[in-house]
């Protein structure tokens, strides 16, 4: 659970800074930006690192009649 505990740990430090920095009025679009931005150079991942990955060939199910 390392991975989940340093991804909470650092969440919770870009909230903070968040917060510190933009108070109330945050500009959520531009800090979600940026934290794209250094997400690589940081370690980071995202659901479109597997993107080239050609997904594995669906198999055709199985009817419940057949023999």
């Amino acid at each position: 659970d390392k991975d989940k505990i340093e991804g909470f740990r650092r969440l919770e430090k870009f909230t903070r800074t968040v917060e510190e920095r933009y108070e109330p009025r945050a500009d959520f679009d531009a800090a979600v930006a940026h934290e794209k931005a250094i997400s690589r150079d940081l370690g980071g991942r995202s659901v479109f690192d597997d993107l080239e990955k050609k997904p594995a060939p669906r198999k055709k199910q199985l009817s419940l009649f057949d023999r």
